[in-house]
């Protein structure tokens, strides 16, 4: 059923008198099936071409401003003195359809297949496509920055290329902005509202809102809802509702930039803070105004010159690509490319890169970009940083599965993507079903679909199912124990889950399903839970980060981060050099990993002990001392230095002596 059917109420009625109905034929070979939907000023039809059979979209330029329908269906004046400016209108709207003609594979522009005059109004036919408007998703969702600049992109590729044509829409909304097939479509291309053509501004200023609904749902800007939005997002929606100098380039380039830049203020903050020196000369000031007004024009048209590019490039979010001054660079995509590839490119570009971390991932294969920081279209310049995740591929640990029932442990491996395969073997200690040795030792990491072999227990065969045995309580044993003790019943002990307590060794029994004193045939189970003991961590590489990327590596791991500033010249200041944990190494979670940072290049300091956020150490910009500084993991027993008296006092104390090429911890955690 059409969006007409569904809400005829939201027809006008004087469009009801005039709209074209089932059946009716426009320029003897546009016969109606259906009116759809009313945008601006435009009445669009879903009609058939006569001689094809081929459907289309009727266009029908409604000019409710100055004329209404008579009783034949066409459109008639309300008194002479419009009909000039409605014979100017029309004009206007003619030679519009002649040059959007010429943008017939711009994605954000339908295709014009005909032009003509008919009933007094103008028409156009496009062809048919099924388009809810974005007004209705909005309606739906609220769109993400990243969301609705990627979903607006080829739309502000159209307005760029078409402003340099002297052409612009003058209606942009979000009924008039359709989609199709996810894309966006601007249609209404005769529904500016005003008589002289519609300036770049108003585009910019309508695209600018329109991306502002889209993020925030609101109707129009405030500080409020602005302040959820990332701060170069907020300012180039902002420069765009009210600086008039804004065109579409800047604000494509200003959506991409790196930092915020806040180019105005909105005219009630101007009067707001006006002097009174500055009414005194505020004639002055436009008179020079006026001045640079005609000279402006002339040199800012030969700097913006081939500012626009027509092709667009391949990267996300970058539709649009303009050109950027000597020391800018536009952020390739490089998701999906080789490290080494992703590490040229960017060597080769000027950019710092940093591999922030290896992940696995199901879907990007081994060794290329998952995520990259900045994202790809940003604006950066050379010497910026880049940060780079890269795909471990798909691999998981091998859990412990031994003593599981069968069908727990299978469901276990399966769901981490392993193939599993089973062997039957009769064992006298261990329940039927359980598990009792499986092929590959636990935490060995493996591919996706990598076979791990379990041999399954089928119990013992001297049972005597009508001799019943009394149960103990087995509590706080050791399971291995209570399961031998139990087996000489010709009871089964089984090992439901095992958790991790950090006040329970790990093997001792936590639970068990039966009471102690219970009576049990030969051949019962008794489930129990047993400690894993205390949860520990695997220490991540962080050596070559930053303190701010180790501390939080770290944060994310569980684990405490200690830093400890020693002399360095090959380095930049808090740059990581070593770690007190090997990578790999599994540790009790919240253990303190002490971290030796570079103190920067051209500077020297005696090792700072731990330091786990406080102020920076003062650090002295002249050659150091002749002596050889202390080792960086064994601060001397001397005060830390001692910081600025706005900032908090630094901890103080002395770690042990460590060991040699290791850093010791301290003997208490540092708050």
């Amino acid at each position: 059923m059409s969006w007409y059917q569904e809400n005829p109420e939201r027809f006008p009625s004087e469009l009801r008198q005039v709209m074209l109905r089932a059946g009716d034929v426009v320029h003897h070979e546009y016969h109606i099936i259906e009116p759809l939907y009313v945008s601006g000023t435009e009445l669009c039809y879903h009609a058939r071409q006569t001689e094809t059979g081929i459907d289309c979209l009727l266009f029908e330029m409604i000019p409710l401003r100055w004329c209404s329908g008579d009783n034949q269906g066409g459109f008639v004046p309300y008194h002479e003195e419009v009909q000039e400016q409605w014979d100017a209108f029309r004009a206007s709207a003619l030679k519009r359809l002649s040059l959007l003609q010429d943008f017939a594979k711009e994605a954000a522009v339908p295709t014009i297949k005909d032009g003509f005059e008919e009933n007094g109004t103008v028409w156009y036919v496009t062809r048919y496509q099924e388009a809810p408007s974005l007004e209705s998703k909005m309606a739906e969702r609220v769109y993400t920055p990243k969301e609705a600049v990627a979903l607006l992109a080829p739309l502000l590729d159209t307005l760029s290329g078409m402003h340099e044509k002297g052409i612009c829409h003058g209606a942009i909304t979000s009924g008039s902005v359709r989609l199709v097939d996810g894309a966006c479509q601007l249609r209404d291309w005769l529904s500016f509202s005003s008589l002289s053509e519609p300036s770049t501004s108003d585009d910019v200023h309508a695209a600018s809102l329109l991306l502002w609904k889209m993020m925030t749902g609101e109707p129009y800007y405030s500080e409020e809802a602005a302040a959820k939005l990332p701060a170069p997002i907020r300012a180039a929606v902002y420069n765009g509702l009210y600086d008039p100098e804004m065109t579409v380039g800047k604000l494509w380039k200003q959506l991409h930039t790196k930092k915020a830049v806040k180019c105005i203020q909105t005219p009630v903050m101007q009067a707001q803070k006006r002097s009174l020196l500055a009414k005194v000369f505020s004639p002055v000031v436009t008179a020079v105004f006026c001045l640079c007004c005609v000279a402006a024009p002339v040199i800012y048209w030969q700097i913006e010159a081939g500012a626009l590019i027509s092709e667009p490039e391949s990267e996300v979010l970058a539709d649009v690509p303009y050109a950027l001054h000597d020391n800018e660079i536009q952020m390739p995509e490089l998701l999906y490319m080789d490290q080494k590839d992703a590490m040229k490119l960017l060597d080769e570009l000027g950019l710092n890169v940093i591999i922030a971390s290896r992940e696995d991932n199901p879907v990007i294969p081994e060794n290329q970009v998952v995520t990259q920081s900045p994202d790809a279209g940003a604006v950066v310049c050379p010497g910026d940083q880049v940060t780079l995740t890269i795909s471990d591929g798909w691999t998981n640990f091998v859990p412990d599965v031994v003593g599981l029932p069968y069908e727990d442990a299978e469901k276990k491996l399966t769901d981490l993507g392993f193939v599993v395969k089973r062997h039957d073997k009769l064992s006298p200690d261990d329940a039927p079903g359980t598990v009792i040795k499986q092929g590959t030792k636990p935490d060995t990491k493996l591919a996706r679909d990598s076979l791990i072999s379990l041999t399954v227990s089928l119990g013992r065969e001297d049972m005597d199912t009508t001799q019943m045995e009394t149960v103990g309580d087995y509590v706080g044993m050791d399971f291995e124990k209570a399961k031998a003790e139990l087996s000489a019943m010709f009871l089964y002990a089984v090992q439901i889950d095992a958790v991790y307590n950090k006040d329970i060794p790990a093997g001792v029994i936590i639970s068990q399903d039966i009471k102690a004193g219970s009576q049990l045939p030969q051949g019962g189970v008794i489930n129990m839970v047993v400690s894993k003991g205390v949860e520990t961590a695997q220490v991540p590489d962080v050596t070559g980060m930053t303190t701010a990327q180790a501390r939080a590596v770290l944060a994310d791991a569980k684990l405490l981060c200690i830093v400890t500033y020693v002399s360095d010249s090959a380095h930049e200041l808090d740059y990581v050099l070593k770690q007190s944990a090997q990578p790999g190494d599994k540790v009790p979670l919240n253990t303190e990993i002490w971290l030796e940072a570079s103190v920067g290049s051209g500077s020297y300091t005696a090792s700072t002990g731990g330091w786990s956020g406080a102020p920076l150490p003062e650090v002295h910009p002249t050659q150091p001392p002749t002596e050889a500084p202390p080792e960086p993991t064994a601060p001397p027993e001397t005060e830390a230095p001692k910081p600025a008296e706005t900032d908090p006092p630094a901890p103080q104390y002395t770690p042990p002596a460590p060991e040699e090429e290791e850093l010791a911890p301290p003997p208490m955690p540092v708050d």
